[in-house]
């Protein structure tokens, strides 16, 4: 079990933005944060789906952003709208890593204002 925080929050002397999920919780200060209103339970497929790969303090917002912001068939719908070529069964964490790995965030920001 996880946390997936609302609001950017302080856990364990690391910040986590909102969207991030916090795996590594106990009980008491996951439900310590829930009750506060910042973060929310996860089950451990959707805690599991967060990088594992190292991203930068930029890259891991644009992470928490898109994933957010994107259902995963939409995601999958503008990827493929943007020109991107990836396995059909490819995973929302793997989608997302390959859109910030590939340069093509800002297409999948204007495509989100339009």
């Amino acid at each position: 079990m996880g946390v997936k925080v609302i609001n950017t929050v302080r856990h364990d002397g690391k910040i986590y933005e909102a969207g991030q999920i916090i795996q590594k919780i106990s009980d008491d200060q996951a439900k310590r944060l829930t009750d506060m209103g910042v973060a929310f339970f996860v089950d451990q497929k959707e805690a599991s789906e967060t990088p594992s790969v190292q991203l930068t303090d930029e890259q891991q917002q644009i992470y928490a952003d898109l994933d957010t912001a994107y259902g995963y068939d939409e995601l999958k719908q503008v990827a493929a709208n943007v020109g991107m070529t990836f396995k059909g069964n490819i995973s929302k964490k793997d989608l997302i890593l390959q859109i910030i790995s590939e340069n093509k965030v800002g297409e999948f920001l204007e495509e989100e204002e339009e």
